[in-house]
């Protein structure tokens, strides 16, 4: 009893325990400068361990002013010490475990009772005909470190488990040639200047300021901007407004009526006034997968998303 006594609660345990504290929080500040705040979380600071640290420090500091008859007069001061860092620790305690953090938009006049949560959450929907089911699972998720995770839902007593694969910041989207895959574009696009490079499959749709565009996709007629579909070994491509071809060598153009069907070809550089786009490559079979934006050596999209990789089984 004694020998816990003097670890829980003697000078020399108080020393050890602040100087872990102080080369924890030094190491979380490197990790958050270079990975981001969710790395530091999902190291550190939401880590047990360090938990832990800070509950051993709160028992260190109680016990000491026990020990110490801290209360008395003559030692007013280092009470009022001991019991700011004991309040601290109270209010770390409960931000952790019951509090909110986020975004709160309020402008100048305004009120609001709607913010965005720092939590990332994953938002699963599993539904047939007459049923449908809907969760929400809070994520730790981070470059360096990832909490792994696993989900059932069922509907109907069938039952279907999501479980975590992998998780990749900073992703990027690349095509790999699969002989059971479906038809890729690869297109470079442009709209307010801003240029990126898309992969569209089939019946999927891109959304733009003006209008979607769409690979043999059905969407709505209003929104329609650019369709494209194949045509024997072409690939050909139709639009609702006038569409302008730009040979890329020559530099001569041609504009083209509304509704006109017009080959798709990669030395050519179309126009619809507000989006130019361009076909950079196709592939008759393949399949899109998320990897890190690190491999330079593969074609990928322009977009810098998050990627979270999960196994559904049923």
């Amino acid at each position: 009893m004694k020998f816990v006594k003097k670890l829980l609660f003697s000078m020399e345990s108080m020393l050890i325990l602040t100087l872990l504290f102080a080369v924890a929080i030094a190491i979380a500040t490197f990790v958050e400068n270079d990975f981001g705040t969710a790395s530091a979380r999902a190291l550190i600071y939401n880590a047990i361990w360090f938990e832990i640290l800070l509950f051993l420090i709160g028992i260190n500091l109680v016990g000491n002013i026990v020990r110490y008859r801290l209360w008395r007069k003559e030692k007013l001061p280092t009470l009022v010490l001991h019991c700011a860092f004991i309040i601290i620790l109270i209010g770390a305690a409960v931000t952790r475990y019951w509090g909110y953090e986020g975004k709160m938009h309020i402008r100048e006049g305004e009120s609001s009772n709607n913010f965005i949560s720092s939590t990332v959450f994953l938002q699963t929907a599993l539904s047939d005909q007459s049923t449908s089911v809907r969760s929400e699972k809070p994520l730790l998720l981070s470059a360096l470190h990832s909490q792994p995770f696993s989900q059932q839902l069922t509907v109907n007593s069938n039952d279907v488990t999501i479980k975590y694969r992998k998780y990749i910041a900073n992703a990027a989207q690349k095509v790999v040639e699969d002989e059971f895959g479906e038809p890729v574009l690869v297109l470079r696009v442009s709209e307010q200047g801003k240029a990126r490079s898309i992969f569209v499959t089939k019946g999927n749709v891109i959304e733009f300021l003006s209008g979607v565009l769409g690979f043999e996709a059905q969407y709505n007629d209003s929104t329609a901007l650019i369709s494209l579909s194949r045509s024997a070994d072409s690939l050909v491509f139709s639009a609702t407004v006038p569409i302008t071809a730009t040979h890329m060598q020559d530099v001569q153009s041609v504009t083209y009526e509304k509704g006109t069907v017009l080959k798709l070809a990669p030395e050519m550089l179309y126009s619809t006034g507000e989006i130019l786009f361009a076909l950079q490559h196709y592939y008759p079979s393949a399949h899109i997968e998320a990897v890190s934006r690190s491999d330079a050596d593969v074609e990928v999209s322009s977009d810098l998303l998050d990627a979270l990789l999960v196994d559904v089984q049923s």
